[in-house]
């Protein structure tokens, strides 16, 4: 299966997202929202089906286990054909199980780790979708949710404010911490300050931070792996720092 190169998809991409999980759903949706892509999100592949006769996407992007028909069971029928439905369509799996047949693997154009890595996604559906670099405009992402972090705690103000300096101290240690294990390529350290620093990152919201760390956690290959998702973590660290002080500034100033 090759990448597309036609016009019609290229100047106008719409992605099928196919995720029961209604974190991993959101997730999806909002790095594409970023990214500049029109998408559409369902439930399973029953669903998918179903939005792919409706109207054309050109890339599906779907997750391994749901109810009904699962990832691989909608890979397979779309192969066999469906009618209104592009049996060559771009099919990218996305699953936290990276050990398939052969037969099931040659079913999906690509298979990517989940939760993948911002820079990545949008890297290999540029690559499928056949779109040149800076053909989409990206939206501003926020980098962490000051909201949800006070509804976990009851809407306590100065238990908010004060969790997130205590977030800033933690992240420049795991920040100095992650880049001490890259130059010593310890992956086994790495992982386990990405380990640490997710649960943290899901607390204040920061939900592309969060990825990132799960991302690196659970690499298939940590080892090899280990500089390109450790930057990756870095950078979303970096930002979400950024803009935790921003607010702190702001408040306290």
């Amino acid at each position: 299966m090759k990448p597309r190169d036609d016009e019609e998809h290229a100047s106008k991409p719409r992605i099928l997202i196919v995720e029961d999980h209604d974190m991993g759903r959101a997730l999806l949706c909002r790095q594409l929202s970023h990214l500049g892509y029109a998408f559409e999100a369902v439930e399973d592949g029953r669903r998918a089906l179903q939005a792919a006769q409706r109207a054309p996407f050109s890339l599906i992007l779907t997750d391994l286990n749901m109810p009904e028909i699962g990832g691989q069971a909608l890979a397979a029928l779309i192969r066999a054909g469906q009618p209104g439905v592009d049996p060559q369509i771009p099919i990218l799996l996305l699953t936290a199980d990276a050990h398939l047949t052969p037969h099931a693997r040659a079913l999906f154009s690509e298979i990517l780790i989940k939760p993948c890595p911002l820079p990545r996604l949008d890297m290999r559906l540029r690559h499928w979708i056949g779109l040149a670099p800076g053909r989409l405009t990206p939206q501003p992402l926020p980098r962490f949710d000051v909201a949800r972090l006070r509804a976990l705690i009851g809407g306590d103000e100065a238990m908010t404010w004060q969790l997130l300096k205590g977030f800033v101290e933690s992240a420049e240690e795991a920040k100095a911490g992650l880049g001490a294990a890259m130059e010593a390529q310890d992956a086994a350290a790495a992982a386990a300050l990405a380990h640490q620093l997710k649960s943290a990152a899901r607390v204040v919201g920061a939900d592309a931070l969060e990825a990132a760390c799960a991302a690196l956690q659970h690499a298939a290959a940590p080892q090899d792996e280990l500089q390109s998702l450790g930057m990756t973590l870095l950078e979303a660290l970096e930002l979400v720092i950024e803009q935790i002080n921003a607010r702190l500034e702001a408040r306290f100033a």
